[in-house]
């Protein structure tokens, strides 16, 4: 089972952020806040940083589908017409791309933002059972 992301599946309330294991990146050193998200690797719940949390295959799927469906119909309403009457300029080639990407960076930022667990701080060790 690939990893996965699931907001919508409530975590076991019974774990407390410091008790779940945590990705193989070292976390933040003393004097910083450790960024982590809570998520689901495999079926089981974990504490990602930023980085494992961002490549997160479920989370990267879930976006880029919102980004394609979003961006297609952004991208009729707001350049259909020039598009269907062929006037081509070079505006589009950086417009067309961009509207596909601000709604697959919202997806994601949403996704990580439910995800965020907000006092984990893990200090220099990985906590793993």
């Amino acid at each position: 089972m690939p990893d996965t992301l699931m907001p919508d599946t409530p975590m076991p309330a019974t774990l407390p952020a410091a008790a779940l294991p945590a990705c193989p990146h070292p976390a933040a050193p003393p004097a910083r806040r450790a960024r982590r998200f809570r998520m689901q690797v495999r079926g089981e719940p974990r504490l990602d940083c930023w980085r494992c949390a961002f490549r997160n295959r479920r989370m990267l799927r879930r976006s880029i589908l919102t980004g394609a469906v979003v961006g297609t119909i952004l991208t009729a309403i707001n350049q259909g017409h020039i598009i269907f009457d062929g006037e081509w300029s070079l505006d589009l080639a950086w417009r067309i791309p961009l509207t596909y990407c601000v709604p697959f960076l919202v997806a994601s930022w949403g996704a990580l933002g439910n995800a965020y667990v907000r006092n984990a701080y893990m200090h220099n060790a990985d906590v793993r059972s």
